[in-house]
């Protein structure tokens, strides 16, 4: 089950008033909870029960991409509203795909009011566990 009510309160409050402990407690909440991550509808179960597919990325306006990952359905209704294929999972195996990409970043719930960026060396972090504000 997703704890989005949970992330998008710390997200706010970060946001309006950030320290590095409300950074570590956004990653904390992001780590253990479910997100969604747009793909290019070709998701498939290879033979060891492992989901297989080609995630979207998008174009940060320095240069670079990222990978958008949403915290619910209504946020990413509010990034694309027409129906998109996805996968949900784990927050930790988003990083995880996140660091073995060619990313600059991840987005979490791009186009939203409370939205955020994690930078390559914090995905790198959360990817191994790492919830730690640095």
């Amino acid at each position: 089950m997703s704890d989005a009510p949970l992330i998008e309160k710390a997200i706010r409050v970060l946001v309006e008033h950030p320290t590095p402990q409300k950074l570590s407690r956004v990653y904390e909440l992001l780590l253990t909870t479910k997100v969604w991550i747009v793909t290019d509808g070709t998701a498939r179960e290879d033979k060891e029960g492992r989901i297989r597919f080609q995630a979207a990325c998008v174009r940060l306006s320095g240069g670079g991409s990222a990978l958008p990952i949403f915290t619910s359905r209504d946020h990413l209704a509010r990034w694309k509203s027409e129906a998109v294929p996805t996968v949900a999972l784990p927050g930790k195996t988003a990083f995880a795909l996140a660091d073995s990409m060619a990313v600059a970043a991840i987005v979490i719930n791009h186009k939203s009011e409370y939205k955020g960026r994690i930078d390559r060396e914090d995905v790198k972090r959360l990817a191994a566990g790492d919830a730690t504000a640095v």
